[in-house]
This record gives C-alpha cells, structure tokens and sequence, in this order.
C-alpha cells in the first residue's frame, strides 16, 4: 500500500509542476506588462507636469495651482553636493 500512495505522489507532484511552469510564465509576462505600463504613465504624467511648471512660470491662470498640487506627486531628486573633481 505505501508504494502506491508513492507513486500517487510522485504523479500528483508531476501534475502539479505542468500546471505551475506556464502559470510562472504567465505571471512574469504579468509582471513584465505592469512595469512597462507603470513606466509609460509615469512618464506621461510627468511630462504634463512639466508642461503645467511650465505654464506656472508663464503666469498662466492657475497653473501655479495644480503645479503645487502636482509637485507633492514629484518630489524630485534634492539638490545634492557638487561633487568636487578628482585631484
């Protein structure tokens, strides 16, 4: 009887890894989508923002408004130490 439930394992185990292998590959092209996705909208929202910052500098009407709401969004980088050059 344990031999049986042995090779009943071992087939179940066999099952089990066809059904994962195409299941991993689904979700890495998922993931693989979601960053590029991720990626292009990023960077689309980021080019509105710099065209509103834009419009902010040129006084237009309330751009100043949704370039502050929008600079919460878009902390940038800081302004970090000039590096000095070697030597």
């Amino acid at each position: 009887m344990k031999r049986s439930y042995q090779a009943l394992d071992f087939f179940a185990v066999d099952d089990l890894l066809s059904l994962q292998r195409p299941l991993t590959q689904l979700l890495a092209s998922l993931d693989d989508s979601i960053l590029a996705a991720g990626s292009e909208a990023y960077a689309g929202a980021l080019a509105y923002y710099q065209a509103v910052k834009g419009a902010a500098r040129m006084k237009v009407p309330g751009a100043e408004v949704i370039a502050d709401d929008l600079r919460q969004r878009f902390p940038g980088r800081g302004r970090g130490r000039p590096t000095e050059a070697p030597g």
